[in-house]
């Protein structure tokens, strides 16, 4: 639909009510010709001269079942009422009412209708005129449904142009609820467009996305275990009393007013109230003690009850919270995970990814819309890294192990299916949480989502120090001086002595060379980012 629009270049929303109807199966093959005659008028052509007052509007072409009524009335003479009967016909795909309609049409039908030849179009003309209808009707789309369409994508594709942040932000906030798949594609799209996706932060996030100066700001409402309630309450809270100022601040502050410990605790996985100067494990530690000392004091008042001699429980404020060392990073990335249904500052994939892209991989979302399209065909070979979140293991009638395994990466999930043959001497690689690169066959069915059949897998860590072992290859236009003095920039930074050959291929000229300051690099995830980094993406592999 893009490039169709590219070649179209529309100036008025009726180029859009064309081509969202002409985009179908049946109407598809008429997009080329209406492109041509709309560019030059002057290839129009008409069957019979009663149809150029009708098509003059769309070129030439059939396009919507208002023009095929309008066709069956000026050129037989049908009655309007008649005419909607072929309309819910084409509607309903009614192929042996219109076929009916033919004799009618053509020859017309006593006290009902003229008859082309009555108005002097030749028998064989309207024979073609009705193919064309009836070929046409199988997937005819009304013009008002269309133009409804056309207005809500001129509206949106506005907004996403001229207020990219404030559009992307409204679009996640009504679908984050829809499941974690969707909301990471609008994240990725972001991202691919440099906009930053900030954090979650106690003290500024709201109830939905927000567009800042800076980028995107998290919404609150994504933290499970925290509705809409309790989000209001926080919200409310800040802008009475001010920002939080620490974890016993705000556990003082929000107890009591919808916020339960259940999601403080997801506040602090997810990341929220790392603004609040403790660690997470150290907040992990606490925030239960601080909670039930703040309803403690919250219930003491309401009843009037002081404690004059300190006997009492103690107050948020005298609440000790230790100083321990942070989790590792994998289980910062874990908790993130059970908190919002995704990875927020970093994934389990981030180690390998410079070097998969190195290496051909595709991204899941990548295979999926390439399935979708037809670039990808059913046994097409794919590869790709992912991190393993289910596994489910089967028997064959013969006995064997085999097993389907759900995986994801950082824009999708796809199953994979391991075999007996090969996945007896994986199985202890394919477990949940672990990162893996696996290559095999697609297998694309009906109805059923694209599934990767593996005949190779490998864990991350064996995939990586593979990989690691071998040249690297920059891709680079010669005349694009910028990015070439870039790579060469980025190559001294990550020079060696010896080890891996750094190569450069000019796409212009075609040819490989080296530089003559940097033969050798240092071949690591980071070195191959700074690679990345300076030529662009898909511009690096591996030889």
């Amino acid at each position: 639909m893009t490039a169709r629009l590219m070649q179209l270049g529309p100036d008025c929303i009726d180029d859009l009510i064309a081509m969202l109807s002409l985009y179908r199966p049946g109407p598809m093959d008429s997009i080329p010709t209406y492109i041509r005659n709309r560019a030059d008028p002057r290839l129009v052509t008409y069957k019979h001269p009663l149809l150029k007052g009708i098509l003059q509007s769309t070129y030439g072409c059939i396009i919507y079942q208002e023009q095929v009524m309008e066709i069956f009335r000026t050129l037989a003479g049908y009655s309007f009422g008649r005419a909607d009967l072929v309309r819910r016909a084409m509607a309903k795909k009614n192929h042996a009412m219109l076929e009916n309609e033919r004799r009618a049409f053509i020859h017309g039908e006593a006290g009902q209708c003229e008859g082309c030849i009555a108005r002097g179009v030749p028998e064989r003309t309207a024979n073609e005129i009705f193919d064309d209808m009836t070929s046409f009707a199988s997937y005819a789309f009304n013009k008002s449904h269309a133009a409804a369409y056309a207005n809500i994508s001129y509206q949106t594709a506005y907004l996403k142009y001229y207020f990219y942040k404030e559009y992307m932000s409204a679009l996640m906030s009504v679908t984050m609820y829809d499941g974690a798949d969707k909301l990471t594609a609008y994240l990725n799209d972001c991202r691919r467009s440099g906009v930053k996706i900030l954090p979650l932060d106690i003290n500024r996030s709201g109830g939905e996305f927000a567009a800042e100066e800076d980028g995107i700001r998290f919404s609150l409402l994504a933290v499970k275990s925290l509705g809409a309630s309790a989000v209001g309450a926080i919200v409310r809270e800040r802008e009475r009393g001010g920002s939080f100022r620490d974890l016993r601040d705000f556990c003082k502050r929000v107890s009591g007013r919808e916020v339960s410990a259940k999601g403080v605790e997801q506040l602090i996985k997810s990341g929220a109230l790392d603004s609040l100067g403790n660690n997470r494990r150290e907040m992990l530690s606490a925030y239960e003690r601080l909670m039930s000392a703040a309803s403690h004091e919250q219930r003491e008042n309401i009843e009037g009850q002081l404690d004059f001699f300190g006997m009492g429980a103690a107050q948020p404020v005298n609440v000790p919270i230790d100083r321990l060392e942070e989790y590792p990073r994998h289980m910062l990335l874990e908790y993130e995970r059970e908190a919002v249904g995704m990875y927020l500052t970093g994934h389990p994939l981030d180690g390998i990814s410079a070097a998969a892209a190195a290496s051909g991989c595709m991204s899941i979302a990548d295979i999926l819309s390439g399935c979708d399209s037809g670039r990808l065909r059913d046994g097409g070979k794919a590869a790709a890294a992912v991190m393993v979140t289910e596994v489910k293991r089967n028997k064959t009638k013969r006995g064997d192990m085999m097993c389907f395994a759900q995986c994801e990466d950082k824009t999708g999930s796809m199953e994979l299916v391991i075999f007996p043959n090969l996945y007896s001497a994986v199985s202890s690689a394919v477990r949940e949480g672990a990162v893996i690169y696996a290559q095999g066959k697609l297998s694309l069915r009906d109805e059923e989502q694209p599934k990767l059949l593996a005949d190779m897998i490998e864990t991350g860590d064996t995939f990586a120090a593979r990989s690691m072992r071998r040249d690297i290859c920059v891709r680079l236009d010669s005349r694009d001086t910028e990015r070439v003095n870039a790579v060469k920039a980025a190559a001294a930074g990550i020079a060696a002595e010896s080890g891996n050959a750094l190569k450069i291929y000019f796409s212009d000229k075609r040819i490989m060379t080296a530089l003559k300051t940097v033969k050798h690099i240092a071949v690591t995830e980071g070195s191959l980012e700074a690679l990345t980094a300076a030529a662009g993406a898909g511009n690096v592999r591996f030889l």
